[in-house]
């Protein structure tokens, strides 16, 4: 099923409510839209949406705050990934392709809103001066991760120094919090955002059914739910010949995430074809 995410989608502003620093709040809808694509559809709206003046500077940095966080977090929970650098700059140089529904969903919102660019350009700098911080969200499990930074090829080198120029890439090295083991990295670790002493998700595994290699993981809370996944799938007994588990993985604040299985190149765990995990790690 193709969907126009540009027209069929409504594009929501951070509400009051959502509290004065809202990572989590947009964190579910990707996931929302891929899973019931008929139904609901709702993104949070670019920042560039409000105006950028003194008057509204708490409302568009709460936007800022939710509508990254939201790319951060999809890119590095359902792709697997831990180079956004690496793999978002594949995507460009083949031309966006949209054969994964994912893919059509961030061209259709970020690459559309004229917004990914500048996310692009911060993740290359990122890994210049802080590689290991970078891929803190995923280190636990990644086997030989590539902590090389990538040199910026010659075509981007003026789009991007334009870029982190602007708002909101230039208030200092993270200015929304987006790596390490807090905000966005919530999945990886307990508790809720930053508190990494908290006890992680309770999760289960349901049904599980070694001849068809499938089982259905649920997990109660965002926070940590990815740490919950790779322990328990590590648990899981071993197939012939190598084989991969699939599992069907439901986070309750969410719904359902995808079907996830564990990359025997990288150690991690992602959602849909290895090739699409691995030109991100």
């Amino acid at each position: 099923m193709t969907v126009d995410w540009r027209r069929q989608t409504n594009r929501a502003e951070v509400p009051i409510g959502a509290g004065d620093f809202p990572w989590e709040w947009a964190i579910a809808m990707p996931y929302r839209c891929l899973a019931d694509p008929e139904h609901g559809l709702v993104m949070p709206a670019s920042p560039d949406t409000i105006s950028d003046d003194h008057q509204n500077y708490d409302r568009r940095f709460r936007q800022n705050l939710a509508y990254y966080t939201a790319l951060q977090s999809f890119l590095t929970y359902s792709f697997g990934w831990t180079r956004h650098d690496k793999g978002l700059l594949w995507w460009f140089q083949q031309g966006l392709p949209t054969d994964d529904p994912r893919f059509a969903l961030i061209k259709d919102i970020w690459f559309f809103d004229e917004t990914l660019t500048g996310y692009l350009a911060w993740s290359f700098q990122q890994m210049e001066h802080l590689a290991e911080q970078s891929i803190l969200p995923l280190r636990s499990w990644a086997k030989a991760p590539d902590l090389q930074p990538l040199p910026v090829p010659e075509e981007w080198a003026n789009k991007f120094r334009e870029a982190l120029r602007s708002s909101p890439w230039t208030g200092g090295s993270d200015p929304m919090h987006l790596w390490g083991g807090h905000h966005a990295g919530a999945p990886s670790v307990g508790g809720s955002f930053g508190d990494l002493n908290e006890p992680l998700t309770r999760a289960q595994l349901f049904g599980v059914d070694q001849k068809n290699r499938k089982t259905v993981f649920v997990a109660d809370s965002i926070n940590g739910w990815y740490a919950r996944l790779a322990e328990l799938g590590a648990g899981l007994p071993e197939l012939a010949g190598g084989r991969s588990w699939n599992i069907e993985v439901f986070v309750k604040p969410i719904g359902f995430l995808g079907s996830y299985r564990r990359s025997r190149e990288t150690g991690l765990w992602f959602s849909g074809q290895h090739r699409f995990h691995s030109v991100g790690n």
